[in-house]
C-alpha cells in the first residue's frame, strides 16, 4: 500500500473516529440533560408530594373539624333535649302536686261533707227515735229475762249480764249487746219497796237529747233526761 493510501485511510480513520467522538458527546450531553431535567422533575415531584402531604393533612385537620362541629351540634342538641326533658318534668310534677292538692282538697270537702251528712242523720229527730225504740226494745228483751231469772231463782236479781245469757236465745242476747246497758239494782224483788219508781238498769250512754233508757224494777221502760 502506498504512503498515499495510508494518509487516506488514517484520515478516514480519524474523522470516523471524529465522527463517533462526537456522537458519543452530544448522546452523553443528551443523557445528561436528560438527567438533570429528571432531577430537576425529582426535584418537583418532590414538592409535589410534600405540597400534597400538606394538603393531606390539610383535609385530615378539616375532617376533624367537620367532625367536631357534628358533635359539638349533637352535643348542643343533646343539652337542649336534657333541658327540655327537665322542664317537662318539673312541669309535671308541679301538675301532679297540683292536682294532688286538688284532690285532697276535694276529699277534705268531701269528708266535711259526709260528716256533715252523718251529724244531721244522727241529729235526725228518725234517727234518734230509732234509736230511742231499739234501746227499749232491747230493754224488753232484757226485762222478760229478769223475769224468767226471778221465776228460777225467786227473791233474786241477776248480778250481771252473763248470768241472764241461760234465760235468752244466744242469737237474741248477742243482738241485745249487753256492754251497752248497766244493772243499777241486784237486790230481790221482794226487798224494792217502790218498784215503780226503782230502775233495774239502764243504758251507759246518753242519746243525742241526752236521754237514756231505763228499766224499772215493775216492768216498765222510760226515757230519762239527765244534766
Amino acid at each position: 500500500m502506498t504512503k498515499f493510501l495510508k494518509s487516506i485511510v488514517l484520515w478516514l480513520m480519524v474523522l470516523g473516529l471524529s465522527t463517533w467522538l462526537g456522537c458519543l458527546v452530544s448522546t452523553l450531553r443528551a443523557d445528561y440533560a436528560g438527567i438533570t431535567q429528571l432531577r430537576q422533575d425529582l426535584d418537583g415531584l418532590k414538592e409535589a408530594r410534600a405540597a400534597n402531604r400538606v394538603v393531606e393533612k390539610l383535609r385530615w385537620q378539616n375532617e376533624e373539624l367537620a367532625q367536631l362541629r357534628e358533635s359539638n351540634q349533637e352535643l348542643h342538641r343533646l343539652r337542649q333535649e336534657i333541658q327540655r326533658l327537665r322542664e317537662a318534668e318539673a312541669k309535671r310534677k308541679r301538675e301532679l302536686v297540683q292536682g294532688e292538692e286538688e284532690q285532697l282538697q276535694k276529699l277534705r270537702q268531701d269528708n266535711q261533707r259526709v260528716r256533715e251528712e252523718n251529724l244531721q242523720l244522727e241529729r235526725a229527730p228518725e234517727t234518734i227515735q230509732a234509736e230511742q225504740t231499739l234501746d227499749v226494745n232491747r230493754l224488753k228483751q232484757i226485762a222478760k229475762a229478769f223475769r224468767l231469772y226471778a221465776e228460777v231463782n225467786p227473791g233474786q236479781s241477776p248480778g250481771n249480764f252473763n248470768e241472764l245469757k241461760f234465760y235468752t236465745p244466744a242469737e237474741v242476747f248477742q243482738a241485745l249487746e249487753p256492754g251497752r246497758y248497766e244493772i243499777l239494782a241486784v237486790s230481790g224483788a221482794a226487798d224494792i219497796a217502790e218498784p215503780d219508781k226503782t230502775p233495774l238498769l239502764r243504758s251507759k250512754a246518753k242519746d243525742k237529747q241526752n236521754l237514756r233508757a231505763y228499766l224499772f224494777a215493775d216492768g216498765h221502760l222510760e226515757m230519762k233526761s239527765e244534766e
